[in-house]
């Protein structure tokens, strides 16, 4: 679409614009989970926190509540992913506002939920990675032994993962020099 053009661009303002205009113009679309979590990361990639964890937070409370109002509005718009894959992105992004405006343990919590809950999601191998890059390198709350283990998780749950050679030379590496 536009907006994720836009998006590609780096022109976040006009896909937010864009995508605000579509969400009015078809509020039964089955993309409206996938056109706030879009809004969302934009805001985010404007360093606007705080408004990007608001609207991760709908989304997150919209799909939960999705079975209840299914029910209640069966004129609702389907749902175009999986609901997993979309709870679990925006948790992630949930953990990412926060880790970005330093409140770790906050961060370490909504990471630790995308693990918990949604292991076989598509961003869980994300979450795993930021949680254990977390404790490798954040003076604050740096506990090594924490992220050996986190990356070994890695390492054995997600072996397709973007993230594994690198969990592997970290592990490695705080193995010989830490532990």
């Amino acid at each position: 679409t536009m907006a994720q053009i836009l998006f590609k661009m780096e022109k976040y303002a006009e896909a937010i614009s864009t995508l605000k205009t579509l969400l009015t113009e078809t509020p039964k679309s089955s993309l409206i989970y996938e056109v706030n979590l879009i809004i969302a990361d934009s805001l985010f990639s404007q360093n606007n926190f705080l408004d990007s964890r608001l609207q991760y937070l709908k989304v997150l409370h919209r799909l939960s509540n999705e079975e209840i109002l299914e029910d209640s509005y069966p004129e609702l718009p389907p749902i175009s992913r999986k609901k997993d894959e979309l709870l679990s992105e925006a948790q992630l992004g949930v953990g990412n506002t926060y880790k970005r405006l330093e409140e770790y343990q906050k961060a370490i919590v909504e990471y630790q939920k995308v693990l918990d809950i949604y292991p076989m999601a598509g961003s869980a191998d994300d979450a795993c990675f930021y949680l254990a890059d977390l404790y490798d390198r954040e003076p604050l709350i740096r506990d090594f032994e924490k992220a050996v283990k986190i990356y070994k998780l890695l390492m054995e749950r997600y072996p397709e993962s973007i993230w594994f050679d690198r969990c592997k030379e970290r592990k490695k590496y705080l193995e010989e020099n830490y532990l």
